[in-house]
């Protein structure tokens, strides 16, 4: 059968609510789904949607804020050889050899200023505006990108797709996920890592 993994990072006043609730629905979605398993791609995008109009009633149920808040979500699949991931915002799935210690595949963090997240929030009346900061430490100077409602100072989001965020999703900012289906070498014994930017903003994939 199908084994799966999901690993969610939530951001904002409620991104806790958010992240909980998501990794507890998100896999029920997807197994329910009409399209798994036959159809995975499909089935995947589906249980992201249905999840983030679950966290819109849930919000309202439990009183969380799903408005500024979200989660970025990577979810990966694996029956034998056959894997998919599917993922949301910056956290990150990599994979690897362990017989040749090379770098094999990584998910693209999906920053507002990469070309296709751009172009899709500014057409849709969103905005990306650059930041730079002095490295407290004295290291390189630091730019960051986030994503506005065009003429208004809200909500200042690192990415461009998230589960939750609800004042940017009309405004370029989706939950549908990025889907890769990928076919591991299981005789070169593959080792898979899914973690936050927390981990990534300090040490590089091939690592």
């Amino acid at each position: 059968g199908w084994e799966i993994i999901c690993v969610m990072d939530g951001h904002g006043p409620a991104g806790h609510n958010v992240s909980h609730r998501s990794v507890q629905v998100l896999p029920y979605y997807l197994h329910n789904s009409e399209f798994f398993p036959d159809e995975m791609e499909k089935a995947l995008e589906d249980a992201f949607q249905i999840t983030q109009q679950d966290l819109l009633g849930h919000g309202i149920q439990e009183g969380y804020d799903v408005q500024a808040s979200g989660t970025t979500a990577i979810v990966f699949l694996r029956n034998g050889a056959d894997c998919y991931t599917a993922h949301t915002g910056d956290s990150r799935f990599v994979l690897g050899h362990e017989g040749d210690r090379t770098l094999q595949f990584e998910t693209m963090d999906h920053k507002p200023n990469t070309e296709a997240e751009k172009v899709r929030i500014e057409a849709n009346g969103g905005e990306v505006r650059e930041f730079r900061y002095d490295d407290e430490y004295g290291g390189e100077e630091l730019v960051v990108h986030r994503v506005f409602i065009k003429g208004c100072d809200y909500p200042g989001l690192c990415m461009g797709r998230s589960l939750g965020d609800e004042c940017v999703k009309a405004h370029g900012v989706t939950c549908i996920p990025e889907v890769n289906h990928i076919t591991l070498d299981l005789a070169k014994k593959p080792f898979l890592f899914a973690a936050s930017d927390g981990v990534w903003e300090f040490i590089p994939s091939e690592w």
